[in-house]
């Protein structure tokens, strides 16, 4: 092995702050804890390691035969409480008399077809294991071949905060294939949303990963994706099997990524995964200790190795830390104790052979002083590789996300009350309104719903489609109870249904079309029926009084009357010129037609009463909340529609159009618009617009200019206001913002771009104007609600709470990060070659409240990514190379590490600034030092105050710091 090639050591990327110890055994079993302590102590939120404690050594008795199933009780024994969710073990193999392998599953389950441990005959070997425990707090050990078997106990965990097992599932075999992974390439491989590992709030999975008969010596890495550490989880020989623990994080499309050294077969089965909430934080690998340069440690040493400080790890409040820990060229047999220091216990992490270069991971407690030991029993190099770490409650946590903003588009709408309504979208969601707060849940991410349909608060039916065999699409519904909605399910047939009625608790009727003709469901409330169609072509609406009386439309304008299941259809003597787009029944004598164009029929029972010509309206939908009144939206019209004398009242302008409304009352009404939003009003005034999330969209900027306020855009043109959970009103531009700056909650300005050209806009006293073309603005900064600096490619332009003028000075047109103070304080950061003095790092201009000055600062070879002034002598400057530089009252600082690749910062105070990294992780700053904080994956981050934070993400998903 070349020790050269660090790539060859084990250096893990994923981190197991969960785990035990991985030991490969030799000569006398040693117990190897997780965290050496006389004692449990909770560690972060919910994990708890134990002094190791074991539960089973079968060498004292009748030695598993192979093909065997052993149960072991553990909740309530050996340590471990009864309230236990999920164990960490050491589990090894004992002189085996064949090859074979060890499973470790939960008791009470199927075994599932994945293994834990690998070994040959005669060889001593463990790995650490996570496991749920089964209903009776049990677990259940199978072997394949016959093998002595021990299991310690190194920790557990009494909740689901910290880990939450699954059955052990396999998510790749590569043998089912001819061809195993080519030396050098890499093997995508989906773990959220599949097997029990929930698609959104899985930070990181618990993995199993096995090399199979490799052809060479190499090594695998699982990490997220992106660029490959130098580091690896699992070592291999050739034609060694051999299997390794990874707790790898999660990358943002839900994917890990395995990197194979040399040709080998891959195995990879789920244990489980890190919830969100945990305070468990992986770090990017980072090597603490390196004996290599310097002299061998001799047979009984100890190395005294800090780790608070280090690697951008906080100087308080850390509890424990994930190591890998190697033993280099040892020059006889022996092992290595990791402890947080006092007197060495009579136990090891990690055991090695003369000659054999073996790594293990650890999960040690850091000691008082903020270091951790290591003692040698033999001589031999030792390399510390900190992987991540665990912090103390009280340290500073992100939230758990809150879905706001999306892509998704509102389809349907039904209120059965004033203080209750159910939405759908066309990429899954379902949201629910009690009183005046909204629930939004991804229901089905792969289902598209068309309509909604609530007979009461404790009844709804949703109908869409989602993808089937052969590249077409299925039908399918779910139903809400008042508390919980069911999974989706399929419908009979395969036609998609458009429109959806339910009268009452126990009948919907459903209809849609195929190949041109309509199709029809009932459904009683346990069993969907098909019944005959109408002879006409696709209906694609329906409103329903009662299970005899019902009214549908259909695409070529036509109106057809149901009259019971046994009595079929009857027709209308009189059609639309255009589609129908909307049928509201609020009796048996009132029911309202409206089409694609301006057209408006009402129904008396079989008879057209008349028909209508809408002003200023195209493409209605009709809401009849009384047969005194029906409300119709349009565009950005709002009509009232008086069905007993046929006139129409009450025009105003709403912003949107709209795709549904729904009016249970003549008072109240609520309306979808296209942009994803519903507004509910009272009376005609708006008391509430939310952003029906599901998480599907990209938030790209927030600014919060108070703590509770947040003004937010993403990247499909919304802009929206965020009060706790609340979201209104909304602003749907055309443009994605590249930058949002608020001096206030009613007073923000962006700069986007919409297909190509560079936009701005502004918002005043909580009215966001459209968008004016003002093309090659990168940034925005505003001050005051009469003061705002733009920089750009057109130069700088400036708001005096009317207009924007283009100011002069010594602004280079390449600048491309502006921070304001106050209307005569701000700097602004152009970065490279381009500049006119040829300075190929960043320069800096001050704004003196009548012009760009010449540069008052040049840091030449850097590139700066983000910029933040609190006051006129306090600012912080980050880079893309992992330095910053602060000024003071004495000047700009002298460029210092910091963490890499930082692309956004907040700053809330001289002393206080939070900064993410491309990758989402989160770092605290502190006026002198950097320390992570933890991973999450952010877009932006907007801290109103020292101590709170607010980030938003990809997934239209917002977070809380503090």
């Amino acid at each position: 092995m070349n020790l050269g090639d660090r790539a060859r050591v084990r250096k893990v990327t994923a981190w197991s702050l969960l785990a035990a110890v991985l030991i490969a055994l030799s000569g006398p079993l040693v117990v190897a804890p997780s965290v050496l302590t006389a004692s449990a102590a909770v560690v972060g939120d919910a994990y708890v390691p134990m002094a190791p404690t074991r539960a089973l050594d079968t060498r004292s008795g009748a030695t598993p035969a192979g093909g065997s199933t052993t149960q072991l009780q553990l909740a309530g024994r050996s340590g471990v409480p009864a309230t236990a969710r999920a164990v960490v073990l050491n589990v090894t193999a004992v002189s085996p008399t064949a090859p074979g392998y060890v499973t470790v599953f939960p008791a009470g389950r199927a075994r599932p077809t994945a293994s834990n441990l690998n070994f040959v005959t005669g060889q001593t070997i463990a790995n650490q294991v996570i496991v749920d425990l089964g209903p009776t707090g049990a677990i259940a050990i199978y072997t394949s071949a016959r093998s002595n078997i021990i299991v310690d106990v190194a920790g557990y965990s009494p909740s689901t905060r910290s880990f939450a097992g699954v059955t052990p599932t396999r998510l790749l075999d590569t043998r089912s294939s001819d061809a195993a992974p080519a030396a050098g390439s890499t093997t995508q491989v989906k773990v959220a949303g599949v097997a029990g590992v929930p698609a959104r709030t899985a930070k990181a999975v618990v993995l199993n990963v096995t090399a199979v008969s490799p052809m060479a010596s190499g090594y695998l890495s699982v990490y997220p994706g992106g660029n490959r550490p130098g580091a690896s989880n699992v070592n291999y020989r050739p034609g060694q099997n051999i299997a390794g623990l990874v707790v790898a994080k999660v990358a943002t499309d839900g994917t890990v990524t395995v990197y194979t050294a040399a040709k080998t077969h891959l195995i990879v089965d789920v244990l489980g995964w890190v919830p969100s909430e945990s305070s468990i934080r992986p770090i990017y690998p980072t090597r603490l200790l390196d004996t290599r340069s310097g002299a061998v440690p001799t047979a009984g040493s100890t190395l005294k190795v800090p780790v608070v400080g280090r690697a951008w790890l906080p100087r308080s409040g850390v509890s424990v830390v994930e190591l890998t820990v190697t033993a280099v060229a040892p020059t006889q047999g022996g092992y290595l104790t990791v402890y947080p220091g006092g007197a060495a216990p009579t136990a090891s992490n990690l055991n090695f052979v003369k000659g054999g270069t073996i790594a293990n991971s650890v999960t040690a407690k850091v000691g008082a002083d903020g270091t951790v030991s290591v003692r040698v029993s033999a001589a031999t190099h030792v390399l510390v590789d900190i992987a991540g770490f665990g912090v103390s409650t009280g340290s500073p946590a992100w939230s758990e996300p809150s879905q706001l903003g999306s892509r998704a588009e509102v389809t349907g709408l039904s209120c059965p009350t004033a203080s209750f309504c159910a939405a759908v979208d066309d990429s899954g969601g379902v949201s629910v309104r009690n009183g005046s707060r909204w629930a939004d849940r991804l229901l089905d991410p792969l289902a598209q719903w068309t309509a909604v349909s609530c007979a009461s608060p404790a009844s709804c039916v949703v109908v869409g489609t989602k993808p089937a065999t052969g590249g077409a699409r299925a039908a399918v519904f779910a139903t809400f109870d008042g508390t919980t909605w069911s999974t989706s399910r399929p419908l009979p047939g395969t036609a998609a249904m458009g429109g959806l009625s339910c009268p009452s608790t126990d009948f919907c009727l459903a209809v849609g079309s195929q190949a041109g003709r309509s199709v029809v469901l009932s459904y009683d409330g346990q069993t969907w029926v098909q019944r005959p169609g109408p002879n006409v072509a696709g209906l694609t609406v329906v409103s329903c009084v009662s299970a005899q009386y019902c009214v549908a439309g259909s695409t070529t304008g036509g109106a057809v009357r149901w009259t019971g299941v046994d009595a079929g259809w009857r027709y209308a003597p009189e059609y639309l010129d255009d589609a129908v787009s909307s049928v509201s029944c609020a009796s048996v004598d009132v029911c309202l037609i409206t089409g694609t164009g301006y057209g408006v029929v009402s129904i008396n029972g079989d008879r057209i009463v008349a028909h209508y010509n809408m002003p200023y309206a195209w493409n209605p939908r009709a809401s009849c909340s009384s047969p005194q009144r029906c409300t119709i939206v349009a565009d950005d019209r709002r009509l009232v529609f008086s069905p007993a004398t046929g006139t129409f009242a009450a025009s105003d302008t709403r912003a949107g159009g709209f795709n549904a409304i729904s009016c249970p009352t003549d008072t109240f009404c609520a309306r979808a618009s296209k942009g994803g939003a519903v507004t509910t009003e009272t009376n005609g005034t708006v008391s509430l617009t939310h952003v029906v999330n599901v998480g599907q969209g990209s938030i790209t900027q927030v600014d919060c200019p108070v703590v509770g306020t947040c003004l937010m855009a993403d990247a499909t043109g919304h802009r929206f206001r965020v009060d706790g959970t609340m979201v209104g009103p909304v602003f749907s531009g055309t443009d994605g913002p590249v930058a949002l700056s608020c001096s206030s909650v009613d007073h923000c300005a962006t700069v986007g771009q919409a297909t190509g050209i560079i936009t701005r806009t502004m918002m005043i006293g909580g009215v966001w104007s459209e968008a004016s073309d003002y093309a090659l603005d990168r940034d925005v900064s505003c001050a005051t609600s009469t003061f705002c600096m733009t920089v750009g490619q057109r130069g700088s332009y400036a708001w005096d709470g009317t207009s924007w003028r283009k100011v002069g000075g010594s602004l280079t047109p390449t600048a491309h990060l502006v921070d304001c103070v106050d209307p005569n304080w701000c700097l602004a950061v152009t970065n490279g070659a381009n500049d006119l003095d040829g300075n190929n790092g960043a320069r800096i201009n001050l704004w003196d409240g009548r012009s760009w000055t010449q540069q008052v600062a040049a840091m030449p070879n850097i590139s700066a990514k983000a910029i933040e002034c609190t006051a006129r002598d306090a600012c912080l400057l980050v880079t893309g190379d992992g330095r910053s530089s602060r000024l003071t009252g004495a000047g700009w600082s002298q460029p210092s590490a910091a963490p890499v690749d930082l692309t956004r910062l907040s700053c809330a105070s001289a002393e206080w600034c939070v900064a993410i990294d491309a990758s989402g992780q989160s770092y605290q700053w502190d006026g002198a030092d950097w320390s992570v904080i933890d991973a999450i994956p952010a877009n932006a981050i907007s801290c109103p105050a020292v101590g709170r934070c607010v980030a938003v993400g990809e997934r239209g998903e917002m977070r809380v710091l503090g």
